[in-house]
């Protein structure tokens, strides 16, 4: 097989990571939350993020549509064929996020 000169899939999108940890009842009602709903943080639902990270074992990954189109494909191609473009802050998560990318063999631009 040939490998490519430069990544062999680009994807360009929002990006965010992922964070799943244990809930409950308590926590639920702590941040106003219903169980199967999708909303965006408010204020008050901010504490929310570290709560999932101390205190309830979360798992964070790379997400969104084109991170995971990225991921698949990566598994897919030799490594380092696929790119990821976006903007991130400078914090922690933004540091999650690089070195989950960094860990699948996607390069982080």
């Amino acid at each position: 097989m040939v490998r490519p000169i430069g990544p062999a899939s680009v994807h360009l999108l929002t990006i965010w990571a992922d964070i799943s940890g244990k809930g409950d009842d308590a926590m639920i009602q702590q941040y106003g939350m219903k169980l199967d709903d999708t909303v965006l943080a408010e204020p008050h639902q901010l504490g929310l993020y570290d709560d999932l990270i101390n205190n309830r074992d979360a798992k964070t990954v790379a997400g969104g549509g084109a991170q995971n189109t990225a991921r698949g494909a990566q598994y897919m191609l030799p490594p380092n064929s696929t790119l990821y473009i976006g903007c991130v802050g400078n914090d922690e998560y933004a540091n999650t996020l690089r070195e989950a990318c960094k860990k699948e063999g996607r390069p982080f631009v």
